[in-house]
């Protein structure tokens, strides 16, 4: 791309040039501007030039064979991080870095586009993987608490250089075997993601309206879809937290999952786990 003057296209150029896809995020936001955003065909540097233009925030959309570990300080990330590449000795020094505004750090990586991946790992709270339907806040851009910015580690490599992440890593967060259900499975996870992608969250905030939608998704998909239905439910800016402080809802269905033969649906289950604090916000709110 042309040599960039403007700060905010300075720091998006590297991802550019590197064939990162970059999405508009809404002002000094980490919510996408568009409630597509996952299908939506952008110009990467049109939307660097947009950013620089209104001073609003740039997302990165990673795709399949693209990887990022979100450290969340706030959440005990530290320290979740930390126990992790002790646990499986990772060296990170080859990983190109983003200092997030809060503090927090954004790890790049490559993958095999054919392994998903876990949101998160009990044993290490406040770290958080990321890949295809899922976007992180750019270099650039200004965190909407703590109004710093993000910032590229000039010690790591740059992003064109992100290597393949050690198989350790992969092993430990690829997501589970399918759990045996009992009739469904008509439709694959991905399948399901893409049927999830044309409809808006926002218009899902009444309980048993998602709760009626998260049990045909895992009929359809024998239990398959876990992953992709808590990820398209997060993009509901109201609800995105639930997400990602401890990944509850994913959690609730692996468990139940296992321990089929209490007559628990095991997508109710996470509805009342990951709804729990939907309803105590909507009645502080009344």
């Amino acid at each position: 791309m042309p040599k960039a003057t403007d700060p905010k296209r300075a720091a998006l150029a590297p991802l550019i040039d590197a064939g990162f896809d970059l999405i508009p995020l809404n002002g000094v936001s980490k919510e996408p501007l568009n409630k597509d955003w996952t299908n939506r065909k952008y110009n990467p540097e049109r939307v660097a030039a947009r950013s620089a233009k209104t001073g609003g925030n740039v997302g990165v959309r990673l795709r399949a064979d693209q990887l990022v570990i979100d450290v969340d300080p706030r959440n005990g990330g530290d320290q979740g991080f930390e126990d992790l590449c002790f646990d499986l000795g990772l060296d990170t020094s080859e990983w190109p870095h983003v200092i997030t505004g809060s503090g927090g750090s954004h790890y790049y990586l490559a993958k095999n586009a054919t392994v998903t991946v876990r949101n998160g790992l009990a044993n290490y709270p406040g770290v958080e993987f990321k890949s295809q339907g899922r976007q992180v806040v750019a270099p650039g851009s200004i965190h909407p608490d703590a109004r710093k910015p993000y910032l590229h580690d000039e010690l790591s490599p740059g992003f064109a250089d992100a290597p393949l992440a050690p198989n350790e890593l992969i092993e430990l967060i690829a997501k589970p075997e399918r759990v045996e259900t009992h009739g469904g499975g008509e439709h694959t996870a991905e399948e399901v993601g893409k049927m999830l992608d044309l409809l808006d969250p926002e218009s899902f905030r009444d309980h048993d309206k998602w709760l009626n939608l998260a049990m045909a998704c895992h009929h359809a998909s024998g239990g398959e879809a876990r992953e992709e239905f808590l990820d398209w439910s997060a993009r509901d800016p109201n609800f995105a937290d639930d997400r990602e402080q401890g990944d509850h809802g994913r959690h609730a269905l692996q468990v139940l999952g296992r321990g089929g033969s209490r007559g628990v649906d095991p997508a109710h289950a996470a509805g009342r786990r990951l709804r729990r604090r939907k309803v105590r916000d909507s009645a502080g709110r009344r």
